[in-house]
């Protein structure tokens, strides 16, 4: 009896030890949370400004934060969107971060208003918590580069070795056709399809219009009736749309680009952007390129990421055609042409069929034009007992007649 009496007493001495003692437990606080940000513009072709917000215990460690979210957004959102990119991004977070003064710069001091660097705002919103939104320069060519260097993201290089450079064209818009600025316009787009080593067809080249238009008729639900039949017949895979505005108010000036991107055998919107100049105070004669060239860049630099997103995307599962055969007996060519592309391409849509007169489809294939144009040449007449021609063969166009 005494025996299990000093057990107990044994027993409830330690229970009381132990819950005497402070234990300190680690906060696990999980990974950090970054806010969003927001594109500003297109600073030139290395660099791009952002918006951005951060939350700390002071401004310094909340202007960290908001750089931290700065360089996160711009990955997960414009470099490497794909899950499996985003994926390896997660694995080298923290790296990217220790190396973050070579990609984001510190906002500077000064006016709060307009989109130049600095700190925008700063709010207290508790006792021990600031929050400040900042505006920065983001470095998004080396910013790239290391992402390719830690196997991220693939190189532009290995990407258009792999899947091909995208062939762009670029024509004014209803507006801008008769406008004094579109010849700048067109110097400036060609300016900027060089300098960022771009696959540009001129409009200027094409030839036999007249012939080709009237071959293909009109383009089903094309924004641009016209731009889509000219990509078409140059063998663009994109096609841009672009105005240019001069609008005077006072004693200032205002100039602003807009710009539209399609996919040529859809007429498909990819993107649009617009952009403005800072109102100027001079009208001097030769000013205008020098105006309009800030905006353009800024306008493309937002778009063109859009539009290489969707070629990457897009590339690996062949070229996109319209196929178009005019003539024959129509019932018959519907049904032969339409089981010849689905033997040959992996996505096929008929969009145009009048009997006797032409039958068009929208076809997405692994074999490129030359490919597509000799298996066509070769299985169409066996098919149909008849002859045939082409009228047209380009990049984006097998346009044919059964004779």
């Amino acid at each position: 009896m005494r025996k299990a009496l000093v057990l107990v007493l044994a027993v409830v001495f330690a229970a009381t030890v132990v819950g005497c003692t402070t234990v300190v437990v680690k906060e696990d606080k999980g990974p950090e949370i970054l806010l969003p940000a927001k594109f500003v513009e297109s600073v030139d072709a290395n660099t791009v400004s952002l918006r951005c917000e951060g939350i700390g215990p002071d401004q310094n460690a909340a202007i960290l934060q908001a750089r931290k979210a700065c360089i996160d957004w711009y990955i997960t959102n414009k470099l490497a969107p794909k899950a499996s990119e985003r994926k390896s991004y997660e694995a080298v977070q923290q790296d990217i971060f220790a190396k973050l003064d070579r990609f984001v710069g510190h906002p500077p001091p000064g006016a709060r208003d307009g989109q130049g660097p600095g700190v925008k705002s700063r709010t207290r919103i508790s006792e021990d918590k600031i929050r400040v939104e900042i505006i920065v320069h983001v470095q998004k060519k080396l910013l790239q580069d290391e992402l390719v260097a830690m196997g991220v993201m693939q190189s532009t290089e290995d990407l258009m070795a792999a899947v091909g450079q995208p062939h762009l064209m670029a024509v004014p818009g209803k507006a801008s056709k008769s406008s004094k600025l579109r010849p700048i316009m067109e110097t400036l787009v060609m300016d900027y399809a060089t300098s960022q080593d771009l696959e540009m067809k001129d409009p200027k080249n094409a030839s036999d219009m007249d012939k080709f238009t009237t071959a293909l008729g009109e383009v089903k639900d094309a924004e641009e009736g016209e731009a889509a039949q000219l990509a078409l017949a140059l063998g663009a895979d994109v096609y841009f749309v672009y105005e240019a505005l001069k609008d005077k108010k006072g004693d200032t000036i205002n100039y602003s680009v807009r710009v539209k991107a399609f996919e040529t055998v859809t007429s498909t919107v990819l993107g649009a952007k617009e952009a403005s100049a800072p109102a100027r105070y001079d009208d001097v004669a030769g000013q205008e390129s020098k105006a309009l060239r800030e905006p353009l860049n800024d306008a493309m630099g937002k778009l063109m990421p859009e539009v290489m997103r969707w070629w990457k995307n897009t590339a690996p599962k062949g070229p996109r055609f319209r196929v178009q055969f005019n003539g024959g007996e129509g019932n018959k060519v519907k049904n032969e042409i339409y089981k010849l592309l689905k033997m040959n391409c992996s996505a096929v849509k008929m969009i145009t069929f009048v009997p006797g007169e032409k039958v068009a489809f929208e076809a997405q294939c692994k074999k490129d034009n030359m490919e597509m144009s000799m298996a066509l040449e070769e299985a169409v007449p066996a098919k149909l007992g008849t002859g045939m021609e082409w009228i047209t063969v380009t990049r984006s166009c097998l346009l044919g007649k059964i004779q």
